[in-house]
């Protein structure tokens, strides 16, 4: 590690949240509750499913969090949260069409990165064009360190194939 270079005290979280969008307003309380009781800096949520609701799912965590999501629908859907209380600026944001991936290159506390969440593809078919998503993207931000959090959905083949996409 550089001495020069400053630690970056920031926490990081993930939660597969299967809705955020739920039938009773009980019901969503406690799944964004449980979410605020992590107290984490940063929070990456899969399959949140905001379907066009997200100012109305999404106000009470704006109380302590901004709030960036790649969800339009009742079903997939991704989103990263960001405690006010961290130094942040927003460089750049990049989406894919399916809403499996949402990428922020940032600055946390003066820290240039890149972080993420991602819901992995259910089935085969999908996994190539969401590798080949997110590789093309860390093209876009080579040397940049990069933090992304999620629910991969992964199997070893499609392990096998990312290795061969990013060459590790």
């Amino acid at each position: 590690m550089n001495p020069d270079r400053e630690r970056l005290y920031i926490s990081f979280v993930s939660q597969n949240c299967n809705s955020l969008n739920v039938a009773t307003i009980k019901n969503q309380d406690l799944k964004i509750s449980a979410i605020m009781n992590y107290k984490s800096d940063v929070v990456f949520l899969s399959d949140v499913r905001l379907n066009g609701k997200d100012h109305i799912i999404m106000d009470k965590v704006r109380l302590g969090y901004n709030v960036y999501h790649n969800s339009s629908k009742n079903s997939r859907g991704v989103a990263v949260l960001i405690s006010k209380q961290v130094e942040q600026e927003i460089l750049e944001t990049s989406v894919d069409p399916q809403e499996n991936l949402i990428l922020l290159r940032v600055k946390l506390n003066k820290t240039e990165m890149v972080i993420g969440s991602v819901y992995g593809p259910n089935l085969d078919p999908g996994c190539e064009i969401f590798y080949n998503n997110i590789k093309n993207f860390f093209n876009l931000w080579l040397g940049i360190p990069v933090i992304i959090g999620g629910d991969w959905n992964a199997k070893r083949r499609h392990f096998e194939a990312m290795k061969q996409l990013f060459s590790f």
